[in-house]
């Protein structure tokens, strides 16, 4: 996935997603 290389990505919005995504591997888990 290299879509951070040429589509501009809030640092705060990555962050938002990156917690998304653990918040929805974590429910997987569990």
């Amino acid at each position: 996935m290299k879509q951070s290389a040429y589509i501009p990505i809030e640092p705060d919005f990555f962050d938002l997603f990156r917690k998304e995504m653990k918040k929805d591997s974590e429910k997987n888990v569990k």
